[in-house]
């Protein structure tokens, strides 16, 4: 094994465990120090060019976590040559879909949504479930904020139903983060029971996890709650947030997809699935 290659995967751990633990500027500098030891190597060794675009990835992932939409963004256009370059139908996805968030976070949706169709091209050329759950998931928040709530509920319902095909191994943070986007359908619905339920079992998913909460999110969330707050009791509201908390990772999948199908007749021959 290249040694360079040791140092680079030591670094890389060490800055998605500082990410996962919502340190962000700690993570960066670990991602930086990775990037420090790869890139003499770029050109030389082709493994050199998928550590770097890796490391970069995951820089503007701390980025964008950490409220630097303009950071991030600017990384991701510097460095998507080297992306191309590499070819990674994955990768691609994902560096698309993050361009998507932060086009959608910056209020340019016909961007975004124009990001979120070559992140969905790529992705299905990865023949990766979660992948492309990943991809509709993103899809179905920007339609949420376009206020095209049956579009939303429609790509959500698709990415849930990916996330817990392996009903023995369901995806927990997509299902939380998709629980979390239709409880705020719901809450603009003023389907007040359901909001609060769903977000009742997305908090559950997220403390099972050890999913915090990033910057990027915080204002959102803080909008939302106060939503919630003034259009319910708190006696209704913490009851119906304990039956989300009740329930398993598949009653609250099933849940969701019942919403769905309740307010939105699924048109399942314009599914995006495959």
């Amino acid at each position: 094994m290249n040694e360079f290659k040791e140092d680079a995967d030591f670094y890389n751990d060490l800055g998605n465990e500082a990410r996962d633990g919502g340190r962000f500027a700690e993570a960066k500098i670990h991602y930086e120090r990775g990037i420090e030891v790869v890139e003499p190597f770029i050109g030389a060794e082709p493994l050199a060019l998928d550590l770097f675009t890796i490391l970069q990835y995951n820089i503007a992932v701390a980025d964008y976590c950490d409220d630097q939409l303009k950071a991030s963004s600017e990384r991701l256009q510097k460095r998507l040559p080297y992306f191309e370059k590499k070819n990674s139908p994955l990768q691609l996805s994902k560096v698309y879909n993050l361009m998507c968030a932060i086009a959608a976070d910056e209020g340019r949706f016909e961007d975004a949504l124009g990001y979120c169709q070559k992140a969905l091209t790529f992705a299905r050329d990865t023949h990766l479930p979660q992948q492309i759950a990943d991809t509709l998931l993103s899809l179905g928040n920007i339609e949420f904020r376009c206020k095209n709530f049956r579009e939303a509920k429609w790509r959500l319902s698709e990415a849930i139903q990916i996330y817990m095909e392996d009903g023995s191994n369901i995806d927990l943070r997509g299902l939380a983060y998709c629980l979390e986007a239709l409880s705020n359908a719901a809450v603009e619905e003023a389907h007040w029971d359901a909001a609060s339920k769903m977000w009742g079992a997305a908090e559950f998913l997220r403390k099972k996890i050890e999913m915090p909460i990033s910057p990027t999110e915080e204002l959102g969330y803080e909008s939302y709650l106060v939503k919630l707050s003034n259009a319910t009791t708190p006696v209704d509201l913490a009851a119906w947030k304990k039956v989300g908390a009740e329930w398993s990772p598949n009653e609250a999948g099933d849940y969701a997809q019942d919403y769905c199908r309740d307010f939105v007749k699924i048109d399942t021959s314009k599914s995006l699935i495959d």
